[in-house]
């Protein structure tokens, strides 16, 4: 939960014009979640399929929502768990909005050489500030401990 706060925070930071009164929150599943002001839109961790009996995940309707009339500009995915990220909807997402990119750490990035001009991969190897820039789009990411000390 600690992620998708720091990730929302440094989002609408970085976003010109990202307006606080008309931000839109959708809960996805387990910690996916949907952001859009009505000028841009991103999902984030989620598009996953089910992970156990203790996470919910978005079942095949809320799926084909999100790929066919959310359509977010970009996909941020934290960490590569079953339960914040799947490849293959991921995949079929991009390959269906292909305007849209995907943000994320390498774990999840080497999974889409296809689309490499629209992914972009946040830096895991030390604790400092990136910022990626598509359009007018800017991301700002940095890595965060998932658990433990």
């Amino acid at each position: 939960m600690l992620k998708v706060l720091l990730f929302f925070t440094v989002i609408t930071l970085n976003f010109p014009g990202f307006s606080q009164e008309n931000i839109s929150l959708s809960y996805i599943g387990n910690m996916g979640v949907y952001i859009s002001n009505n000028q841009f839109s991103l999902l984030i961790d989620g598009l996953h399929t089910k992970y156990g009996e203790d996470y919910l995940f978005p079942d095949e309707k809320l799926v084909d929502k999100i790929n066919t009339i959310l359509k977010p500009d970009a996909l941020l995915f934290t960490h590569q768990h079953g339960d914040h990220f799947n490849a293959k909807l991921s995949n079929d997402f991009l390959t269906l909005n292909k305007e849209s990119i995907l943000v994320g750490p390498n774990q999840i990035t080497k999974n889409f050489s296809t689309f490499s001009d629209r992914i972009f991969t946040i830096s895991t190897k030390n604790y400092v500030k990136q910022t990626i820039k598509y359009a007018e789009i800017k991301i700002t990411g940095l890595k965060i401990n998932h658990a433990g000390k």
